[in-house]
């Protein structure tokens, strides 16, 4: 979890856990306690990663990409409006995790 620092707006929470983990319904009742918006990290997924997964495969570091980048463009937006969010989503390996951090905080680096 991320917390703001005084003067710094809402903070960013991120609920992390593994399928199953009920962290849609902690996430919820914590986003509503604490009056920050809920964003669900499955709903970022393309419509690629939806097929592939619903067809029973895993997706890859090259299938997660996209998503990860949509989720940090939605957290970076929330930070720089001053809005907070909480958002739940599948644990996920350090180093992805890491990337997401890094577009959240500063923008993609492949974007033109």
């Amino acid at each position: 979890m991320t917390g703001a620092r005084a003067g710094q707006g809402p903070p960013i929470v991120l609920v992390l856990g593994v399928t199953g983990s009920r962290k849609t319904t902690v996430g919820k009742a914590v986003a509503e306690l604490i009056g920050l918006p809920f964003v669900e990290g499955d709903a970022f997924h393309p419509a690629a990663d939806v097929a592939k997964m619903s067809a029973g495969h895993a997706l890859d570091v090259a299938d997660r990409e996209p998503w990860l980048r949509a989720l940090g463009d939605r957290t970076r937006h929330s930070a720089e409006a001053g809005e907070g969010l909480l958002d739940a989503t599948a644990g996920l390996p350090a180093a992805l995790t890491r990337v997401r951090a890094a577009v959240a905080r500063f923008g993609d680096p492949t974007a033109s």
